[in-house]
């Protein structure tokens, strides 16, 4: 039986694994009627159905509501159907599992949603424990994960973040030698990070001085390399950090 994109799902054969069957139709439909509805179906047969709290977090129109209650009751949903098994350590493997996927779908939306809200002390430990879980970042959280570390006044684990996943972009080198300046001053590593930032993408600094400003929403379209809305993507990201 295929359900939810390609994935084969067998038969239900638990009040749980029913009510999935129904969050992963919720998730699938168009209407938000309709997914609100499938949601509570799947609650009215099992409580520890994760997904579907997500899906009534994300319908309601309450920030706080979603927050105190239903990523609340998802996660501890969660916890209730696996135990310590989301407790450290970790499987190697358990970011691949989709058995767990509704807990991670739980967490990562708290997280974006307290992001959002600039709610960042909240955020630390919800990302550190998904890090923790997903070693390789497939969820790419380590974005997000060093601007918070660098607003919470966590510079070195903004660092160590960074440092364990060096890459050659316009976010690495430019937030490196913001961290570099504030862990260490204005020092020569500091320079050379700016000095190879400037290389991938000079028309970073006009926006971070002021001297352009930038529009209220993300880029729609962001470019490649060097470009002047991959710059603007950037500072849109970064700018509470600058």
């Amino acid at each position: 039986r295929i359900l939810n994109g390609d994935k084969l799902v067998p038969d239900p054969e638990t009040p749980l694994e029913e009510a999935q069957d129904l969050a992963y139709r919720a998730l699938d439909a168009q209407n938000a009627i309709m997914r609100r509805n499938l949601a509570q179906k799947a609650l009215d047969l099992s409580a520890d159905c994760t997904d579907a709290y997500v899906i009534l977090a994300r319908e309601t129109q309450d920030p706080e509501e979603a927050i105190e209650y239903y990523y609340q009751q998802g996660i501890a949903a969660a916890q209730r159907v696996f135990g310590d098994e989301l407790l450290p350590p970790y499987d190697d493997d358990m970011i691949e599992q989709a058995k767990y996927m509704p807990y991670f779908r739980a967490k990562i939306d708290l997280f974006e949603m307290l992001y959002a809200l600039k709610r960042y002390e909240e955020c630390v430990v919800h990302m550190e424990e998904l890090l923790e879980i997903d070693v390789d970042d497939i969820m790419l959280l380590r974005y997000k994960a060093t601007l918070v570390y660098i607003l919470t006044g966590e510079c070195f684990e903004a660092a160590d973040i960074l440092d364990n996943f060096e890459e050659d972009t316009i976010f690495w080198w430019y937030t490196r030698a913001l961290v570099e300046y504030l862990n260490n001053g204005p020092g020569q590593y500091a320079v050379e990070y700016l000095r190879n930032a400037m290389a991938i993408n000079a028309h970073v600094p006009p926006y971070l001085i002021g001297d352009k400003k930038l529009s209220k929403r993300m880029p729609p379209h962001v470019g490649g390399a060097g470009t002047l809305s991959e710059a603007r993507a950037y500072v849109f990201l970064a700018k509470d950090v600058w």
